[in-house]
């Protein structure tokens, strides 16, 4: 399993390798992220129970990407029509307020959960499959 984080994009074959997304095709329903994931929460419980970190990430990243957005104007407000979300909800410039303020937050976090991964992995003895490199 190869995944990346934090992701790029809202498309999860760009935001996971090609074998994982093989892999778990069949849970896969691209841009409906409650199907997708009632279709994996089986998978991703029995991955969290066998300590299956790899699966258990790439299963987690697989369910967050169709909820990614890029800070700007028009991918907000396409995200909240998805979404339903009303302007008196939330607006754009506001969000887009947060996650200035919140950048050093965001990116420490980022950072931190990346130690985290890598730590587990060790423990895990997971390593990088020497086949596979995933880059985009």
């Amino acid at each position: 399993m190869q995944y990346k984080f934090p992701q790029t994009s809202a498309i999860i074959r760009e935001n996971i390798s090609e074998k994982s997304y093989d892999c778990l095709k069949d849970f896969i329903k691209e841009g409906d992220a409650v199907k997708t994931a009632i279709g994996l929460s089986s998978l991703h419980n029995a991955a969290d129970l066998l300590q299956f970190q790899k699966l258990f990430t790439t299963i987690n990243i697989i369910m967050l990407t169709p909820l990614y957005i890029l800070p700007n104007e028009n991918d907000i407000k396409k995200f909240m029509e998805k979404y339903s979300i009303k302007d008196e909800d939330f607006d754009g410039e506001k969000l887009i307020q947060l996650v200035d303020d919140n950048q050093a937050l965001y990116d420490e976090c980022v950072k931190q959960y990346q130690k985290d991964i890598q730590a587990l992995d060790q423990l895990q003895g997971i390593e990088q499959d020497s086949d596979e490199e995933f880059t985009q």
